[in-house]
């Protein structure tokens, strides 16, 4: 079962599942230059109150590289390591501007992952009847399903009726497996990519930099804390 709403939104738990994304990546304004979140959950439930702006940020940057640099009608499995664990970013994106991001643990089943993101992108073009906002700002579109999904199928197992209306997604798919290191451009690390932002607080950037000396927040985040 969901867990239950409270104070207006879902009360996520840690688990398999840490964060879903619903991403325009075709803008009709051609001075936006990179993919906009419409709709964004990031679950920080296992990190500090301190901590769980700057997660979601640094969720969402690493999130909206994914997109950027997956192919119109690609599905992607973008692998990033933290202290030994892989964590899974699934990406897909369509012809129509729409990209759909579920950030999983490594042993969350990939069918299960494809299959889940394939059912959100199409919950959310029935909603919006197939016409993207073209709003610059991320969460511009309210779609509380993505919240709903990430709570319910943190256990693979749950997500039974979603398997039985896609079977065939892995095997009729090629999935491009790489690491968010290999599609960063030449010579360019992570910590590139957090000093250029302009959508990180100035407070994300220095726990960043901190994390980069003694691990915490972003770890915790992907249930890959150290301690």
């Amino acid at each position: 079962a969901v867990p239950a709403a409270t104070g207006g939104g879902l009360r996520l738990r840690g688990g398999a599942l840490h964060a879903a994304s619903l991403t325009r990546w075709q803008h009709a304004d051609m001075s936006i230059t990179e993919p906009v979140h419409m709709s964004l959950v990031v679950n920080t439930t296992t990190v500090s109150w301190v901590g769980r702006s700057s997660v979601k940020e640094m969720m969402s940057l690493i999130m909206r590289t994914c997109v950027a640099k997956t192919k119109p009608g690609d599905f992607a499995r973008i692998e990033h390591e933290v202290h030994g664990k892989k964590v899974y970013f699934y990406v897909i994106s369509r012809a129509n501007g729409l990209a759909g991001t579920l950030v999983a643990d490594q042993a969350y089943p990939q069918r299960v992952a494809i299959n889940l993101i394939e059912q959100l992108m199409d919950d959310f073009t029935k909603q919006c009847n197939g016409v993207w906002p073209q709003s610059r700002s991320d969460e511009c579109v309210p779609f509380p399903k993505l919240e709903e999904y990430l709570a319910e199928y943190q256990e693979s197992a749950k997500a039974d009726k979603i398997e039985a209306l896609k079977k065939d997604v892995e095997e009729s798919k090629k999935i491009l497996e790489q690491s968010v290191e290999a599609i960063l451009e030449r010579g360019q690390k992570i910590e590139d990519l957090v000093k250029n932002s302009n959508r990180l607080s100035m407070q994300t950037k220095m726990m960043y930099k901190s994390v980069q000396k003694k691990p915490g927040w972003f770890e915790e985040c992907l249930g890959c804390s150290t301690e």
